[in-house]
């Protein structure tokens, strides 16, 4: 149940969760096989020597297994039948936990960031250049980069005494764009990561001419897209509006404290010449669309005739020739023709003006739409709390200005805050179904609320090993707080379930709580200890492949190893606590008898 977010989960990130989940409750169906048929049949058939047995690793299991009973009845005994005298209070302490977890995520020192930054060990720096831009002017803005690329490593070099780059390849993709791919030296032998390059290369960039954006792409769950981290969608029909939101949302974006590679997907073509006749010109009898097929066909070239050369065939266009349709000046001679066969300048009669034409027009719903998207550092600042900035406070003032243009989040960002969103109704769902489980067989509604009160605190040793590892919570992370849920839940059930059976048996509440905690304190840590080490290769390991799912294993490691203590301690506490309430509802006193030694 505590992994179904994972598997039915949808949207472009399900794959990963999908993968993950179903192997999981595979081997999870496995392992509950293994212990109920397989294990079984292997220990009927071990051959155990009668007698009290010997050797070095049998003395190793008796030191140990001595100091943990020496452990659990001098101190954890003790520590508990006080804990539970003070329940109230250790209740009171473990919610001001919760508490002040949620301050740090609240307050910024432990953020969410969706997709885990993994840093690209082949990072690249797109370039887009405006559409009139020549194909050699592409060439040297590339090779521009290039060298910066180069100086900067050189500087890296002598600051920690290897270069980041271990090999560099600029290419041309078209006339107007371009990129230059890197391969970057073994992090091992580095002290810089990728991240931290990359926005060297970004402050060195110079501002080049006729460049319309540059991109450095460095994170490897990143690449490959061109929405950026955060992206905004402007749908309007007003030409004008769109473009003036769009630029004033551009403008904004600049400004922003890790906010860089700001474009949208508005192209420019080469610049058109646009006329708009006066009197004069309809006073000869002129209309529109006469004046544009004159002029185009003086420029652009009406056909002639067409030649059959060998299979192909040629058109022969008449038009100005190439020194008389090369300037603006030289439209605004254009000779038109008027109705009475008499010819003026185009200047006498029409007013002319110089724009930017658009090279391709995207619409959705019939609306045109323009695209605004930048790239966040994450180091300086949270993408989710910059998409909520713009959307909540400048976008409101954006849409006055332009009332005609609509807004709304869009891109990869869109996409992350609705996989969080789906992962938390799924995450609801599966709690739903954990508490119906664990409430059939226990025939109690409290008991299930005791057992998955830990749940929370898993949470919170997961935000604490992010803290203690300096790292941000990503979906990744969650991942890990829905298994170590699962770990949680199991552990509190086994001490639930111990204290129903010794209450069965007569054992006084208190009695069976304290009789349950040491009996099953060595279970509990087992299994706590065990999942704890195991994550612990994975936790350290310094690969690219170890870095994507690292969040997730300290989220359960944490999670695991902080739930135990609550397991320990806070669940005892609540399960009086739940039988003082409930003592108090039937109008009795709460069991406040002396704890016995009975039952130990």
């Amino acid at each position: 149940s505590a992994f179904m977010p994972m598997v039915i989960s949808s949207g472009p990130g399900s794959a990963m969760s999908h993968a993950i989940g179903y192997v999981v409750v595979l081997c999870l169906i496995f392992s509950l096989i293994e212990s109920k048929l397989i294990l079984p049949a292997h220990l009927a058939h071990m051959n155990i020597k009668p007698g009290k047995p010997t050797g070095f690793m049998h003395s190793i299991r008796e030191k140990i297994d001595g100091s943990l009973k020496r452990f659990v009845n001098d101190t954890y005994q003790p520590f508990l039948t006080r804990a539970l005298h003070y329940r109230y209070a250790v209740f009171m302490a473990f919610t001001g936990v919760l508490i002040i977890s949620a301050g740090l995520f609240i307050g910024g020192a432990i953020r969410y960031i969706g997709m885990p930054e993994v840093p690209h060990d082949f990072p690249r720096v797109a370039i887009e250049m405006k559409q009139q831009a020549s194909e050699q002017a592409t060439l040297d803005a590339i090779k521009t980069i290039e060298q910066v690329l180069r100086d900067v490593d050189k500087e890296i070099e002598k600051e920690i005494g290897i270069g980041a780059i271990s090999d560099i390849n600029a290419r041309l993709s078209s006339r107007t764009a371009g990129e230059v791919m890197v391969k970057m030296t073994d992090p091992e032998l580095r002290t810089l990561d990728t991240f931290q390059v990359a926005q060297r290369w970004r402050d060195a960039i110079p501002n080049l001419p006729s460049v319309k954006s540059i991109t450095v792409s460095d994170n490897l769950f990143g690449g490959g897209r061109d929405d950026g981290d955060v992206s905004f969608r402007l749908v309007g029909n007003n030409d004008k509006e769109l473009v003036a939101a769009s630029k004033e949302l551009k403008n904004k974006l600049k400004t922003l404290k890790g906010v860089s590679d700001v474009n949208d997907s508005r192209q420019s073509a080469t610049q058109e010449v646009q006329f708009k006749l006066n009197p004069l010109a309809f006073s000869l009898g002129l209309t529109l669309q006469d004046v544009a097929s004159q002029v185009n066909f003086s420029f652009y070239g009406i056909e002639a005739q067409r030649i059959l050369r060998d299979t192909e065939e040629l058109k022969v266009m008449l038009r100005y020739p190439k020194e008389q349709r090369s300037s603006i000046g030289h439209i605004e001679e254009t000779l038109v023709k008027t109705p009475a066969g008499d010819y003026v300048p185009l200047s006498e009669i029409a007013t002319i003006t110089l724009t930017d034409g658009v090279n391709r027009i995207r619409r959705e719903n019939g609306q045109r739409t323009i695209s605004v998207w930048a790239t966040v550092d994450s180091a300086q600042v949270e993408t989710f709390k910059v998409a909520s900035d713009i959307r909540d406070n400048f976008m409101p003032q954006l849409l006055k200005l332009y009332p005609s243009v609509k807004t709304e989040l869009a891109g990869r960002i869109q996409e992350e805050m609705d996989g969080v969103a789906e992962q938390l109704r799924n995450f609801a769902l599966s709690l739903l179904l954990i508490f119906a489980l664990l409430a059939i067989p226990l025939h109690s509604y409290s008991q299930p609320i005791i057992i998955m009160s830990a749940i929370p605190f898993g949470v919170v040793g997961s935000v604490l090993g992010h803290l203690m590892f300096g790292l941000d919570l990503s979906l990744m992370s969650i991942f890990g707080i829905i298994a170590a849920a699962g770990v949680v839940v199991n552990d509190s059930l086994v001490m639930v379930d111990f204290v129903n059976k010794a209450r069965e048996e007569g054992v006084r509440i208190k009695d069976a709580v304290v009789h349950a905690g040491t009996r099953r304190f060595r279970a509990i840590i087992l299994t706590s200890l065990t999942t704890f080490i195991g994550l612990m290769p994975i936790i350290f390991e310094s690969s690219l492949q170890a870095k994507i799912v690292i969040p997730m294993a300290i989220s359960l490691a944490f999670g695991v190893l902080f739930a135990t203590v609550v397991t320990l301690i806070f669940i005892p506490c609540f399960y009086v606590i739940l039988e003082d309430f409930k003592g108090m509802i039937r109008g009795k006193k709460a069991p406040n008898d002396a704890i016995t030694s009975s039952g130990h």
